[in-house]
């Protein structure tokens, strides 16, 4: 699989010169202000994501239909994903028929594409970049002006397209965090709702699940009648707050709100859904489609007690089914076999689900980012692409690189890796 081209950035300037385009990052909700910005461009050939773009259409049909084969015994799947029996009577209430982004952290290997997580919701910072694009081709016109960059298509106008079909003209639609995440995510959230008021004749509001009313017959958000709303949230984030989860739930209920982000997600999202969807693809598919669709994942497994000395050797990635950023990830080649076994152990231990998925080996790139002290990094990184899809089709991604590794290996979410974006260059979409 060639790449379209790889350029690794000269520094031609100063890096003071550079951290301003890091800053504007910032300042339009794409990166965290803890976080590196990516100075190199990374794109592929059109075609090459054409391909990668019907593979994981295919895919995302699958999920929807084996989550209507298995939606009458749903208790049982939840219970082998460790998922919250109290979160089944959410499940129950989905009936959306609008579907959502979903982010597919993808390694290219070289001769083939890897999927290692599936991520379900709204990825705000890869979305925003969108806002960035005017001077991100500035940007590189100075420093590689030999390559020209494929520009940041527009998501919003899909997604506003995607909500049309349950949101009338000139309604008002929240999009909401809860408490916590507000404060810890408003200003992604703040730029993601200007760019989807953009040229639209729907009125989207940012806020928290505190600013519902809810009455006896209606939803009231920030003063304003509403009957949909996106949630940013996950079911987990709201599990501490028992009064505000039952007023939710029964406003749902009572169909007073309508959440447009389908509750399936709890089991799209889930690191051990990988695990499931691999071990189901045979009932919903010819053997022929079925190992094709299954050389896209790497072995991932549901770690038991059955089969835990068959990880004890070997390169695998031990993590929870359910988190993000990196937390709780052990890597068997980074640690002592004693502390691996020890580990897995711990896992087994804590009642709750883990999922062990063999090592990918990635491309290892020379790679540049930008800190926020303006301090550059250089070095080889493992690179990690996270496609946003909508209805099968891509609308944004996120590049992500941990950047002065020794060896290639699975990176996980954020920690210790910088961000930037690639352009899309996808045929009819």
């Amino acid at each position: 699989m060639n790449k379209k081209f790889y350029h690794a950035q000269p520094l031609h300037f100063e890096p003071r010169h550079f951290s301003r385009y890091r800053q504007k990052a910032v300042a339009l909700g794409i990166i965290d202000p803890s976080w590196e910005w990516l100075l190199t461009p990374l794109e592929y050939d059109s075609k090459i994501l054409a391909d990668l773009q019907d593979r994981l259409a295919r895919i995302e049909t699958l999920m929807e239909s084996l989550f209507l084969h298995y939606r009458p015994s749903i208790r049982e799947i939840m219970l082998e994903l460790g998922i919250p029996k109290w979160m089944y009577d959410f499940i129950l209430l989905d009936n959306s028929d609008v579907p959502f982004p979903l982010r597919w952290d993808v390694i290219c290997t070289g001769d083939t594409w890897q999927i290692i997580e599936v991520n379900t919701g709204y990825c705000l910072g890869g979305l925003n970049g969108y806002a960035i694009n005017s001077i991100r081709s500035n940007f590189y016109e100075l420093t590689c002006p030999d390559n020209p960059i494929t520009p940041i298509q527009n998501p919003f106008r899909e997604m506003r397209r995607n909500l049309s079909t349950i949101v009338k003209r000139h309604e008002i639609v929240p999009i909401v965090e809860t408490p916590e995440g507000y404060g810890k995510y408003g200003f992604y959230l703040k730029n993601f709702v200007k760019l989807m008021n953009q040229k639209g004749n729907v009125q989207f509001v940012a806020g928290t699940l505190r600013d519902f009313d809810f009455t006896d017959s209606q939803a009231m958000f920030k003063g304003h009648s509403v009957n949909a709303f996106i949630p940013m949230f996950n079911l987990y984030e709201v599990a501490g707050d028992i009064s505000l989860m039952t007023s939710y739930r029964q406003a749902l209920l009572t169909k007073r709100i309508t959440s447009v982000l389908g509750f399936r997600e709890v089991l799209y999202s889930n690191k051990g859904f990988i695990a499931w969807l691999v071990k189901n693809i045979g009932c919903m598919t010819q053997p022929e489609e079925r190992d094709y669709l299954k050389s896209l994942f790497p072995i991932t497994n549901i770690l038991t007690r059955q089969n835990c000395e068959v990880f004890w050797q070997g390169d695998y990635v031990l993590k929870p089914a359910e988190g993000y950023g990196g937390v709780g990830i052990v890597c068997s080649w980074l640690c002592e076999p004693v502390v691996w076994h020890r580990s897995l152990q711990r896992a087994l231990d804590s009642g709750k689900c883990w999922i062990v998925q063999k090592r990918v080996y990635g491309e290892m790139l020379p790679m540049q980012s930008i800190d926020r002290n303006d301090q550059i990094k250089q070095g080889n990184a493992s690179v990690v692409h996270g496609f946003i899809t909508l209805r099968g089709k891509m609308i944004g991604t996120l590049t992500r690189a941990a950047i002065g590794i020794s060896n290639p290996g699975v990176i996980n979410a954020h920690q210790g890796a910088a961000f930037g974006l690639t352009g899309l260059d996808v045929p009819n979409t």
